[in-house]
């Protein structure tokens, strides 16, 4: 097959085109005559019969310097198409087996990625269990896939990826427990996780910890307000009172009375550190 695609010569005779105007001396002299004599004319009432007459005249002639030119044409272009024709068939002869030949090469080339693929998916299973990570947060690049790039060098890349993911549950751990202990829901905050780092998260946790504590105060305020005041007369139908006092226990006992406290509506308008004493 090499010698027949090497050796192949194409052989094609040409003559060299000519179209010659034969009487092109007469005829310059027709043309430059008829130029000279009808430019520049006026049309008038007088003359208005003959320029008519001219004009009829003058488009014959055009239209049979247009015909000839067409016919001529048409002679010179029918080797040309009679040419094209012999040559786009000898292209589409090839063009069919480089069609079959393509479609052979794209099945075997689809067949390797498919195997390729197979084969840096196990990797990365493998890989997954010494690092940790969970293999469905590790995504195939698709030029892991090409001929160049070798498993060695895909090895190196999975790694550095699975390091990244190692990083990023770390930082969810982080992350989950400080929204658990500010009392947050921790899945609104996932979404944020490789965007902004762990503190920065946590600075938005304690924003919003903030926000949320101010509304519960004020949800509070407003029940006490409708408990304690008549909306339609404004009357005071039960007085608000407030008392300081220290207590002391164990952080058992301690934690029972502040959780009572807020279950029970009472608005807590300060609270000191805890601290820890010896004796009564």
């Amino acid at each position: 097959m090499t010698n027949e695609l090497t050796e192949t010569t194409i052989n094609v005779e040409m003559g060299t085109p000519e179209i010659k105007i034969t009487n092109k001396e007469k005829l310059d002299a027709l043309v430059n005559a008829v130029v000279k004599k009808y430019s520049g004319i006026v049309v008038t009432k007088d003359t208005l019969k003959e320029c008519k007459k001219t004009l009829t005249e003058l488009r014959k002639l055009s239209k049979e310097l247009n015909a000839k030119r067409l016919e001529k044409q048409r002679e010179y272009e029918t080797p040309v198409k009679k040419f094209k024709s012999q040559i786009d068939a000898y292209i589409n002869q090839i063009n069919d087996v480089i069609s079959d030949i393509k479609q052979g090469t794209d099945e075997f080339e689809e067949k390797r990625k498919v195997e390729k693929q197979t084969a840096i998916q196990n990797l990365i299973n493998e890989m997954a269990v010494n690092y940790g990570v969970d293999p469905e947060t590790i995504e195939i690049d698709k030029k892991w896939l090409n001929k160049s790039i070798t498993m060695k060098k895909v090895a190196e890349e999975i790694s550095n990826k699975m390091k990244e993911q190692q990083r990023l549950d770390d930082d969810w751990k982080i992350i989950k427990k400080y929204a658990q202990d500010k009392g947050m829901l921790a899945d609104h905050y996932q979404t944020y996780i490789g965007v902004f780092s762990a503190f920065e998260i946590e600075k938005m946790i304690d924003e919003d910890a903030d926000k949320k504590a101010a509304q519960e105060r004020e949800a509070v305020k407003e029940k006490q307000l409708d408990s304690t005041i008549d909306k339609e007369t404004g009357e005071i139908k039960q007085a608000i009172q407030q008392v300081t006092f220290t207590i002391k226990g164990t952080e058992e006992q301690l934690n029972e009375v502040a959780s009572y406290l807020k279950n029970s509506g009472v608005e807590i308008v300060s609270a000191s550190n805890r601290e820890t004493v010896i004796g009564g």
